[in-house]
């Protein structure tokens, strides 16, 4: 494996030096620039499964994700990184591990970092004789197996012999149980949950010996295809899994909707949710999908997920929106979030928007990473205030968009928060026409920037007029000052001098929202407007 040589390009696309730490922006101290890539020896990282990342207590990034030749054989892989988001040469080979246990195909889906830092792997395996299967393994913090979890370090499960159970999502209960969410059938599936021992021993205490099935029907009773999503857990205890459903005869175009199942510690549904502890519900007139949730502190449930706009003439492409959701511990809409309950955007009118994860900060601020796809997957995250609006300080408007140009596609598949409010992403871009590279960035937020400058030191000043077309005038301004003015992803946009009470001539921007630093000797002065 080799890094690959793209500083030349992050210049190129980014224009990031000289940039300023905005909310939304590059985080200039993680690798190069902001991010890092790594070249995979002409094997591709595939986005079939979903990727994940996960933080260590001494601060140190796992990324967990899968590579291969062909769709057909592909084996896990585990790269260890320093905070700074270098490598960790200490880790596997250099700082990456490469691992194929059973000799099959494995499509990646989640991880968890547990006790003394050892690590969770979820996967789901498959080949032709067997189907599908799920696929749990423990590594120490060196990267071993830890021999004493199931059979030499993994377990293999699947109920039923040739049938499928695809496993997406997991999360751990503070006993040091493991519970696992997917789907499970033959050609219609049902969402199921898994629950193993700290050992990898299934527990058989829970759901019907150590799973639970929820089957769903139409109106006339047929059997619906069910697909579970995330699973989480709340503070009581109770476990939601949180995905999507639809019925046999619209699998492929028609309604899709969202759908969570709750259970309590033994696996039984918890009545008082939902109906009889399923909610099903759609914020579209087509589909609706639910990708990603989390049980806030107060116990609340915040989904995220894409949803489709309706549109006469569907020979004019997908037009899909990300959305989000927020519910009470009844199943009810939380009517404080958002627009009743639910807060839905576009970045870009009449193109597909796509929700791979959300992370939730410490202060109720919402990310949503994906990427939205018009001619190509371009990268996309966006930023939410607790109350379920855009957050207009996070990037451009709420929104943080990159692409690496040309014809090449990328996209985010997994976020993570650090303690100090900056928000990791692992995801992949494209360098050649059939191969696919590991990405990983570092972005600020609101959180981790320490503003150590004080904002609107002149008293009442103001820029107007904001929205801008051709200039900005600076109110109070008392003094000539030097002003930098920066996009949304931090970049130096414009560099001149304005005189005391002066405009700027701004009509070569483009549109978008923008910082301004007035330097003024000592002081620094900053004020944002829109264009």
């Amino acid at each position: 494996m080799k890094k690959s040589l793209l500083i030349s390009l992050m210049l190129m696309v980014f224009g990031i030096a000289n940039a300023q730490d905005i909310p939304g922006g590059f985080d200039q101290t993680f690798g190069d620039w902001g991010f890092t890539t790594q070249e995979l020896n002409n094997l591709s990282v595939f986005n079939t499964g979903k990727g994940s990342v996960s933080l260590q207590s001494d601060g140190k990034i796992v990324t967990y994700t899968q590579f291969g030749e062909d769709y057909g054989k592909s084996d896990i892989l585990i790269m260890r990184h320093n905070p700074d988001g270098t490598l960790d040469t200490s880790y596997g080979d250099n700082g990456c591990l490469r691992m194929s246990p059973l000799n099959k195909s494995f499509f990646s889906f989640d991880s968890k970092i547990v006790e003394d830092d050892n690590l969770l792997i979820l996967a789901y395996t498959y080949s032709s004789s067997e189907g599908g299967n799920m696929f749990l393994m423990k590594l120490d913090s060196n990267g071993n197996p830890v021999t004493s979890f199931g059979t030499n370090g993994y377990v293999t499960f699947n109920k039923q012999a040739g049938w499928t159970l695809v496993v997406r999502s997991m999360a751990v209960q503070p006993d040091g149980k493991i519970v696992v969410g997917g789907e499970y059938g033959e050609g219609d599936y049902s969402s199921c949950i898994l629950r193993f021992m700290p050992d990898g021993q299934l527990d058989t205490s829970f759901g019907d010996n150590g799973m639970f099935i929820n089957e769903s029907h139409d109106h006339l009773g047929y059997l619906s295809m069910s697909i579970g999503e995330s699973v989480c857990i709340a503070p009581d205890g109770r476990i939601y899994l949180c995905g999507w459903r639809v019925t046999p005869d619209e699998y492929w175009g028609s309604p899709y909707d969202s759908k969570i199942v709750c259970v309590d510690t033994n696996g039984n549904l918890v009545t008082t949710f939902g109906e009889n502890g399923v909610l099903e519900f759609s914020v579209s007139e087509v589909i609706d999908v639910i990708q990603d949730a989390e049980v806030l502190p107060d116990g609340k449930l915040l989904v995220g997920g894409q949803s489709e706009i309706y549109v006469e003439n569907p020979g004019d492409g997908p037009n899909y929106e990300l959305f989000l959701a927020r519910f009470n511990e009844d199943g009810s809409f939380d009517e404080s979030f958002g627009n009743d309950g639910v807060t839905k955007v576009q970045y870009q009118e009449d193109s597909y928007h796509y929700c791979c994860e959300i992370a939730v900060a410490e202060d109720g601020q919402v990310f949503i990473g994906g990427y939205f796809w018009d001619e190509l997957k371009d990268v996309l995250i966006t930023g939410f205030n607790p109350d379920g609006s855009l957050n207009l300080e996070f990037g451009d408007q709420g929104f943080t968009y990159f692409s690496f140009g040309g014809t090449k596609s990328s996209c985010i598949t997994d976020l993570a928060m650090q303690p100090d409010g900056k928000l990791v992403a692992i995801g992949h871009y494209e360098h050649e026409e059939t191969f696919a590279d590991y990405l990983f960035c570092r972005f600020h937020t609101s959180l981790s920037i320490e503003d150590d400058v004080e904002e609107n030191t002149v008293e009442n000043i103001s820029v107007y007029p904001n929205p801008a077309v051709n200039e900005v005038r600076f109110v109070n301004l008392e003094n000539e000052c030097v002003a930098n003015v920066y996009d949304a992803i931090g970049r130096v946009v414009m560099c001149e001098t304005v005189a005391a009470h002066g405009t700027m001539n701004v009509a070569g921007l483009a549109s978008g929202s923008y910082l301004v630093e007035l330097i003024d000797g000592s002081r620094i002065i900053k004020a944002r407007f829109v264009k």
